[in-house]
């Protein structure tokens, strides 16, 4: 990127500083939405998994709670650098570069433990549905291992405010984070692809390709969704661009925006219709484990009731049930 003069260096610091609060807190509207309308469809429905209702109710309420507070560690700044130090251009200006560590802090990890959490999950609906086995997913968990070292590090540069703006600490800190955010898109894109490869191969051989068919789109336009928004926001903050700012401010609320979308989309019955003409090999886990998080929580169908794809019950289109000692 080119070298700014200062006037406009201070100007666009200032201007994306104010605009990415905006951006992200417009998103975040929309993932309240959302947020909201889908733990009123999950409570309004009947379902006979309890545990994995709640479990899946207890990780989006955890997105979410995130979500919001980095949207409040972003308003935190923002009014301590217009607000409080507002008097000049450059004051505004320092406050920006220079928050307390409390707000870069709160800001670090709340990003940290959502990827986290998405990647975790990710990672378990892979070895419930590939038979419990920890062999498959062995490459998407060490991912994940490897890049949450490199996210503790580039935290524990964070801490300390003394260190935290001198130039070798910043490149440590962008260099730990390319790592960390490419890993965590190489472990959702491979457990994507072993979920999605597992369902159709098995449902192949059972003759039921048609009954999945839905569940398959539904879980790859979900990761494409994470995916896409952290291919975008990959370049700009590996290159160090003020505009990466904005990436980021979409890259957050959709974290969490995925996996509550896929729920959403499930609970009113908008997958495609199941066909019970046949039934399947047990030795999948039942219908619900074949719904992951994508990329953020797990996504369970209640096998008990099945929708259409107008959105109201259909008990003889639903897909089968399988032995319940099966289901995760």
């Amino acid at each position: 990127m080119r070298t700014l003069p200062p006037s406009e260096l201070s100007f666009v610091i200032r201007d994306v500083g104010l605009g990415m609060t905006v951006l992200e807190s417009f998103v975040n509207g929309i993932y309240t939405m959302i947020f909201a309308y889908t733990l009123w469809l999950i409570c309004s429905r009947s379902c006979r998994h309890h545990k994995s209702r709640r479990l899946m109710v207890t990780i989006i309420i955890v997105l979410y709670a995130l979500s919001t507070a980095h949207l409040a560690s972003r308003w935190a700044m923002i009014r301590r650098a217009f607000v409080v130090d507002g008097s000049t251009e450059d004051t505004i200006l320092i406050s920006l570069q220079c928050p307390p560590t409390w707000i870069v802090v709160l800001a670090t990890l709340t990003v940290s433990l959502m990827t986290l959490i998405a990647d975790c999950v990710m990672i378990w609906r892979c070895w419930a549905i590939w038979g419990r086995d920890w062999r498959v997913p062995i490459a998407p968990l060490l991912a994940t291992i490897i890049g949450s070292a490199f996210c503790a590090l580039s935290l524990m540069d964070q801490i300390k405010p003394q260190d935290r703006y001198k130039p070798s600490n910043r490149t440590k800190f962008t260099n730990s984070g390319i790592v960390y955010f490419s890993l965590s898109l190489t472990s959702t894109v491979m457990s994507t692809t072993l979920i999605i490869y597992r369902i159709v191969t098995v449902s192949r051989r059972a003759h039921l390709i048609r009954c999945y068919r839905g569940i398959v789109e539904i879980i790859a336009e979900s990761a494409a969704l994470y995916a896409i928004a952290m291919i975008v926001f990959l370049p700009f903050f590996s290159q160090k661009n003020f505009t990466q700012g904005y990436a980021q401010a979409i890259l957050i609320p959709i974290t969490g925006i995925a996996p509550t979308i896929v729920t959403a989309r499930v609970s009113l019955g908008l997958s495609q219709e199941y066909d019970t003409s046949k039934t399947v090999t047990p030795s999948l886990t039942n219908c619900d484990s074949f719904i992951p998080h994508s990329p953020a929580a797990p996504i369970i169908l209640d096998s008990s009731t099945g929708f259409s794809p107008s959105g109201t019950r259909d008990n003889d289109k639903r897909c089968p049930d399988f032995p319940p000692n099966e289901h995760v």
